[in-house]
């Protein structure tokens, strides 16, 4: 089933053969893959990552797509609706981050509602406040930074992700020319994971609290030779920044202050 699965990917998402199959690879044994068949070609799939909210099962779904010949045939709503029936049979939270409106959407008439969001903050490079500032920063591995950020999001509502998914997200960042990093402060350390794009740092996810965002966000874009830094926040934090829907949900309850933000698009 693998070649058609690659097929399917490479025409809804545009990723190359090498990393289809450093995904499956590094993937397939943990989580649970569906398709939708047409005889023997599969028409379209959908993925189901496992996790875990507030002590209850909870799968995230990824990588969802059809062929473009069997788009608008209802194959897709019938594959998402045998994902429902499963997450009621197993009592089972269920959530995905949709890639833009026209899919939320698109998920919300399937019966998904908004459940989760980020803050995101933007700020200026700052040179002279880098030079104030006393950071340093330094590579962290996929263990390091799952252990930072498992200690750090232990709010209700907050989605927790085992070793094996928080390893996958970062080698592959990594992969990706992203970086996994700790930040050392006068307050601590603190985790930072993204990238950088054109002239901006993006910061996908840390566990920087929000004073301490605020106060060093200008030097972390100069440390990364940025014009700035836009940094994704949890929506309870306290810096000031636009609040942005990130997650859809199915069979729980919206938590005002929950969290998902394992850096997985």
């Amino acid at each position: 089933m693998l070649p058609g699965l690659e097929e399917v990917w490479r025409a809804c998402f545009y990723d190359g053969a090498e990393y289809i199959r450093f995904f499956y690879a590094c993937n397939f044994d943990r989580i649970e893959t569906y398709a939708a068949l047409d005889g023997a070609r599969v028409a379209g799939m959908l993925h189901l990552i496992p996790a875990e909210i507030d002590g209850r099962g909870a799968y995230y779904g990824y990588a969802m797509g059809m062929l473009p010949e069997y788009r608008k045939t209802g194959i897709f709503p019938r594959l998402h609706g045998l994902v429902f029936s499963l997450m009621r049979e197993r009592n089972a939270a269920y959530f995905l981050k949709p890639a833009n409106g026209r899919l939320a959407a698109y998920y919300a008439a399937q019966g998904m509602k908004e459940g989760f969001y980020l803050k995101r903050a933007v700020f200026a490079a700052d040179k002279s406040a880098l030079k104030r500032s006393g950071l340093a920063l330094k590579d962290i591995g996929a263990a390091e930074y799952g252990s930072m950020r498992a200690a750090c999001f232990t709010r209700r509502g907050c989605v927790r992700w085992s070793a094996a998914a928080v390893e996958y997200a970062v080698v592959e960042n990594l992969r990706g020319g992203g970086f996994a990093k700790k930040l050392a402060a006068p307050e601590g350390e603190y985790a930072l994971f993204g990238h950088t794009e054109d002239e901006t740092v993006l910061i996908r996810e840390t566990t920087l609290p929000g004073e301490l965002a605020e106060k060093y966000g200008g030097a972390i874009a100069a440390f990364f030779g940025a014009g700035s830094a836009e940094i994704d926040l949890p929506v309870y934090s306290s810096a000031a920044g636009t609040v942005v829907p990130v997650g859809m949900i199915f069979n729980m309850e919206k938590e005002d202050e929950g969290y998902f933000n394992l850096p997985l698009d």
